[in-house]
């Protein structure tokens, strides 16, 4: 009895780890989406924040 209850724990615990895992692999490849993203943003950020260095400052009225 003692043995089937292990097993039964067996199981259980492997199952937890195969849905953790492809949780694991699909939080991967949002994170590997969002940097992307990020990095595709990263010219126009940096020309953005040029353009407000050239303004001066102005207040946020100004900046809109």
């Amino acid at each position: 009895m003692e043995r089937d209850l292990r097993a039964e724990e067996f199981t259980a615990s492997t199952l937890d780890l195969q849905r953790i895992e492809g949780e694991l692999d699909e939080t991967a490849g949002r994170i590997a989406a969002l940097e992307r993203t990020a990095a595709s943003q990263l010219p126009d950020l940096s020309a953005r924040m040029i353009e407000l260095y050239k303004v001066g400052n102005g207040g946020y009225l100004r900046m809109l």
